[in-house]
């Protein structure tokens, strides 16, 4: 057996046995790409080498799917872009950046993400709730995707469709508006219409009356 055959099959069966019987991808293509790179002292300090185009293929793609975030199987975003205020799962990439490829601790990741989605309802002219709130609703949505991702190995019908609610809902307006936009007089008649929309819609969606 080669050295990158058997390096590759223990590296498989160490994250079967983390994860209880099932392969966790982002964490064996991490390991891989590392070890292509620097070499593992528990397997071989010599970086690994590719001894086919077949193998090529298998660290190509296990490097592009360590980089895309499990469920939404989209990478980390550098940042916000468009004339539309931010979705959530603008803000989860963007929180994902500053935590997982800028090195920040999680504090300052929410507060690297709300300096930047504020601005943009500020620039629309609704008022918006407060800092304090901006963070904590934000720590709501990472905390909600980091449970998911602890169940992901579960074979549960219940699971799946909570996967499938929050990858829905990713598409809705990290809705950042205050309770008393729709009461206040310097808030246009346009855009009170438009946060009236977004009630209706949550109505729906949650099945409010």
């Amino acid at each position: 057996m080669n050295k990158w055959s058997s390096s590759f099959q223990l590296l498989t069966l160490e994250s079967m046995m983390r994860w209880g019987g099932v392969v966790d991808e982002l964490e064996l293509a991490c390991q891989l790409d590392q070890w292509r790179i620097h070499g593992s002292p528990d397997l071989d300090p010599m970086p690994g080498y590719f001894l086919s185009p077949f193998m090529k293929r298998v660290i190509n793609m296990a490097t592009r799917a360590a980089s895309n975030l499990w469920l939404i199987d989209k990478a980390p975003i550098d940042e916000i872009t468009g004339a539309r205020l931010p979705s959530k799962e603008q803000v989860l990439l963007r929180y994902y950046h500053h935590h997982r490829e800028m090195g920040k601790t999680a504090s300052g990741s929410r507060k690297a993400v709300v300096e930047e989605v504020l601005p943009f309802w500020s620039r629309a002219g609704i008022p918006t709730t407060t800092v304090i709130h901006t963070g904590t609703k934000l720590s709501k949505l990472v905390k909600a995707y980091n449970d998911l991702k602890k169940n992901k190995n579960k074979d549960r019908p219940k699971h799946r469709m909570d996967e499938e609610i929050f990858k829905g809902d990713l598409q809705e307006i990290f809705d950042l508006a205050h309770s008393s936009s729709l009461q206040r007089a310097d808030v246009k008649d346009e855009d009170k219409e438009f946060l009236r929309v977004r009630e209706k819609q949550r109505g729906i969606i949650h099945g409010w009356n």
